[in-house]
């Protein structure tokens, strides 16, 4: 496998054309430029790239100063600030003490309420009324533990036998509702305790 050549038939034929169909072209005479003429232009050009690249260059002064004003924006820009700031402290400073003084006034109200609710609940005190009847408190019932030296201890009896009886109506009648409630809860609490202790 290897590759064909190409036939150069074509050039022998266009070699073959007769001169006298196509016209010669005649092309100008380049101007012979001597080295230092060549040289000369090159320098030239040099020379007006750099004018053009030393034109859009910054001086190092006016950089200098640029950074400087860049500093002093800065400066501004911070004590306006700096400012905002104070006038913010300010208002919530001023804001913060309506406020106390709106918190003061109320509890103030407040208090003049309460004392004139004392004063009035002393009026109506000062009036002669009846003393009330003060229920004596009973003392708290202390238990005492059992010695466990009673091998065999008794079991309680039932009291609910013997203190049940039944009432008559004249006996009930007798007895005010409180007394009966009274009773009536006495009862329920003595139930519970036994249905504890004992089931």
């Amino acid at each position: 496998m290897g590759y064909k050549k190409r036939s150069t038939n074509n050039n022998v034929v266009a070699d073959k054309t007769p001169p006298d169909a196509t016209p010669p072209v005649e092309v100008a005479p380049t101007p012979v430029i001597s080295d230092e003429e060549r040289k000369q232009n090159i320098a030239n050009k040099r020379r007006e790239t750099l004018a053009k690249a030393r034109a859009m260059r910054t001086p190092k002064h006016e950089i200098r100063k640029q950074a400087e004003e860049a500093i002093q924006n800065k400066d501004e820009l911070i004590k306006t600030k700096e400012e905002v700031i104070k006038t913010k402290d300010e208002i919530i400073k001023t804001k913060d003490q309506e406020l106390g003084q709106n918190k003061q006034e109320i509890e103030n109200n407040r208090i003049k309420m309460l004392e004139d609710n004392v004063i009035m609940m002393k009026k109506l005190l000062s009036d002669k009324t009846p003393p009330t009847e003060v229920a004596p408190v009973k003392p708290k019932r202390i238990y005492k533990p059992k010695p466990k030296s009673e091998p065999n201890p008794q079991p309680p009896q039932p009291q609910e036998q013997q203190q049940r009886q039944p009432m008559t109506t004249n006996a009930l009648i007798e007895k005010t509702y409180r007394e009966q409630l009274q009773e009536r809860l006495r009862q329920e609490i003595l139930n519970k305790i036994r249905d504890d202790t004992f089931s």
